[in-house]
Formats: structure tokens, sequence, C-alpha cells
């Protein structure tokens, strides 16, 4: 949960990555489709500073897989829309387009996040040892 929009709302969820089947944070879909429509109608409306600052903004979301996928598919989207051939702003030419910018402190790749449990069977007995078994446990304890 975040504070957007003047209450909280849903943001991260967790769920298996498609390609690896691997346990990663994605943004929920709302908020992901509300990040991309606001990117491309900053894009499609040439409010360049404000699609800066909001590229700046997602690039500094916390890069798990899933989120790293959405931001990047944000950013093809956004260069689709405007595209590199189209070099002319209202004042002459530029050199490049004024969101570029902004991807200069992009993140090249995920985040490598690995989360190893340490399990003492004298101490910790039954305690789960990884997110899978956790995820298993509850899942049982929720239906049954």
């Amino acid at each position: 949960m975040a504070w957007r929009k003047e209450s909280w709302l849903p943001t991260y969820e967790l769920r298996r990555h498609p390609e690896n089947n691997r346990w990663t944070w994605f943004l929920v879909e709302a908020f992901h489709r509300e990040l991309l429509e606001e990117a491309l109608h900053y894009t499609t409306t040439h409010h360049w500073p404000r699609l800066v600052g909001h590229l700046k903004t997602l690039s500094n979301l916390p890069m798990f897989g899933g989120v790293f996928r959405q931001v990047q598919e944000i950013r093809k989207r956004v260069q689709k829309a405007w595209g590199d051939t189209h070099l002319r702003s209202p004042d002459g030419q530029w050199k490049a387009p004024p969101w570029r910018k902004a991807l200069e402190g992009w993140p090249r790749r995920p985040l490598g996040a690995s989360v190893f449990l340490y399990v003492d069977p004298q101490v910790d007995g039954n305690r789960p040892r990884t997110l899978g078994e956790w995820m298993a446990r509850n899942e049982t304890t929720a239906t049954g």
C-alpha cells in the first residue's frame, strides 16, 4: 500500500515472473496502467518537463524483476510514441528528445535480490526455509 490520490491504495503485488517462474514484485495492474497513461499523456501533449520528471520518478521505484520489466515497458512506449525521428521542437531543432535526459540515471538491470534463510532445526523446528514453503503452508491453511 502507498499513499496516492489522498488515500492508501495497493501498489505492489508478489507473483511469479512469467519468464522464469520465480517470485518477484510487480506493480498492481491499476497503478501500472496509471503510470503508463500519465507518461503517454505528457508525451502526446509535448509537456516535456512533466514527462522528464515522471520518468525520473519511475526510475526511483524499487527495481525488482517484475517492476523493472513494467517500467521498461513504459519507457519503450514513451519512446515509440515520441520516437527518435521527431527531433524538431517548436522553437527549432534539438539534438535529442527532451525526455532522453531523464534516462541518464535509469537502472540497466533489475535488482539482484535474493533472500537466504538460515534454519537451525534445534531452534526453529518447523519454520519454512523458503518463500515457496511459506506460501504453500499459507495456501493450505487459508483453504482448509
